[in-house]
């Protein structure tokens, strides 16, 4: 597809993604891999399933929580239903000529199924695409449910990185997110990565959590540190869906939340924690204590480094110029389990010239999370067509970086990209969804 696509080419479409037929979704794989000069792919394995329904979480809120909860039958078959489409499209990425440099498990809660389940599905990838390539193996858990069991099986298969959703040591907030697992299971799960044979792992924080106290959040960071953690992602607490059971204690006026200068104060004064202690921020949210230990996966996702196919129910897809995924088009949040394992290899689709503003702002331009922000020429090629033409295309996303300045972000533009400043970098994407 040639970068000079005329503008009204790439507004986004009216109606509902369609659903294909695997034999169509193939055939698009197939004919959009050709058109790329970089052949790298990350494979994502959707897990969809947790120890508990948390309070803040948007990534689970369209989730039936007793779908979310079960450990039995259901997740037996969802199991089943996964190996089933990697069974049908893996081979199709193997002979488009596809080189897997990255795997990463997601959900929900990997270590929710068994270390049995999860060498199956493994092993159903491996015996579908060749994984030698891999350089970077990540799984979630959560540290109330990995076990020494997931990491004998699945280390000697790749796995070389976990990262844990620890969010807080203090019990009392821990308690308020809804949370499954204690402070100490936190620690037993670091001496299980540890003993495992893993030097690579990460501990996931949430900062401005209503009712969270300074002292509280900056007792979690240095915990964390005198943990030897290499790795720390530390999150603003995200009040984008009503659905959310913390929402609507704000909304109610049962939990007070202090204002977003305030939180955004905090975020900085635990920054500064990390940044003595060695750890380096390389992405807004993102701390590392040196480059080895940083999150290749993520920042692959954002700084468009290549396609990368989903497999799971509510997985997405950005391959070949299209967007693919197995559940309600477009819609964040979202994993019918029990739709997707009646039809595992369904899937819609969208040529990304066509895809909905909101999957951009969302989505694509959380780049703006790296110093880098977006690259003209990794968006030509992960898109087939200029991001200029997009933003002359399209109100909303004019509108986006309209918004944005108005807020006191900066952008800078040359010739080849287009970032926020050092300034504005971080304070304006420690508030991306």
């Amino acid at each position: 597809m040639s970068s000079s696509i005329s503008v009204s080419a790439i507004r986004p479409a009216a109606q509902r993604a369609p659903e294909l037929t695997p034999e169509s979704i193939r055939a698009l794989i197939t004919s959009g891999a050709q058109g790329r000069a970089d052949n790298k792919l990350l494979i994502y394995i959707h897990i969809p399933f947790c120890s508990s329904k948390c309070h803040f979480c948007d990534w689970v809120v369209g989730y039936s929580k007793a779908d979310l909860l079960d450990t039995g039958e259901l997740r037996s078959r969802y199991v089943e239903a996964l190996c089933t489409q990697i069974r049908e499209y893996a081979p199709t990425l193997r002979a488009a000529n596809y080189r897997v440099s990255n795997v990463y498990w997601g959900g929900g809660t990997p270590t929710r199924l068994t270390p049995q389940q999860m060498a199956l599905i493994h092993d159903t990838l491996a015996d579908c695409i060749d994984l030698s390539g891999v350089a970077e193996y990540s799984m979630e858990c959560s540290p109330e449910t990995v076990s020494a069991g997931h990491l004998e099986l699945m280390v000697p298969r790749g796995l070389n990185r976990i990262s844990a959703g620890a969010q807080s040591f203090d019990p009392q907030i821990l308690r308020k997110m809804g949370r499954a697992h204690s402070s100490d299971q936190i620690e037993r799960a670091l001496r299980t990565f540890r003993e495992g044979g893993l030097t690579n792992f990460n501990l996931d924080l949430i900062a401005g959590f209503p009712g969270q106290s300074a002292e509280s959040l900056f007792d979690s960071i240095q915990r964390t540190i005198d943990a030897g953690v290499p790795h720390v992602s530390l999150y603003m607490f995200r009040e984008f869906s009503s659905d959310l059971v913390v929402v609507r204690q704000l909304t109610s006026g049962s939990v007070k939340q202090v204002s977003s200068d305030e939180r955004s104060a905090l975020y900085f004064a635990a920054k500064a924690m990390l940044e003595q202690a060695g750890f380096e921020e390389y992405v807004v949210g993102y701390f590392a204590k040196g480059e080895q230990f940083r999150f290749n996966s993520e920042d692959y996702y954002f700084a468009m480094r290549g396609d990368y196919f989903g497999f799971g129910a509510g997985a997405a897809s950005t391959i070949g110029r299209c967007t693919f995924k197995s559940g309600e088009a477009f819609r964040y949040g979202d994993s019918n389990v029990r739709t997707y394992i009646d039809a595992p290899a369904a899937m819609g689709m969208a040529p990304l010239k066509f895809v909905p503003d909101v999957a951009y702002t969302d989505g694509y331009f959380k780049a703006f999370a790296t110093p880098e922000g977006i690259n003209f020429s990794r968006f030509r090629e992960q898109f087939g067509f200029d991001f200029k033409a997009l933003r002359a295309a399209r109100p909303a996303i004019r509108e986006w970086f309209a918004e944005r300045e108005k807020n006191g972000a900066v952008f800078i533009e040359t010739a080849e990209g287009i970032a926020l400043s050092p300034e504005t970098w971080i304070p304006t994407m420690i508030w991306r969804r």
